[in-house]
């Protein structure tokens, strides 16, 4: 978090602060958790996609396709959200 001045500079926040930030960023933070998860939902959806254009007589590769990045997202999301010792 960043403070203002009555100038017109910007202060690095202290380092209380900053502490919370760093945990959302670091490896395993939260943003790599929520990007997993969006990674399955959106491979979720190109599955359905992809199973759609089949019944209506498109290719079967992007529903292939689409099971293969599922079951590598599920993967990754096992990844991210396996307890570490």
């Amino acid at each position: 978090m960043m403070h203002r001045t009555s100038g017109p500079g910007i202060v690095a926040a202290p380092c209380h602060e900053r502490a919370h930030v760093r945990d959302v960023f670091e490896k395993n933070g939260l943003f790599d958790k929520a990007f997993a998860v969006l990674g399955l939902a959106l491979s979720l959806l190109l599955l359905d996609l992809g199973l759609a254009q089949y019944r209506n007589g498109g290719s079967v590769g992007w529903a292939v396709t689409a099971v293969v990045m599922v079951l590598a997202s599920c993967y990754e999301i096992s990844r991210r959200f396996r307890p570490r010792p």
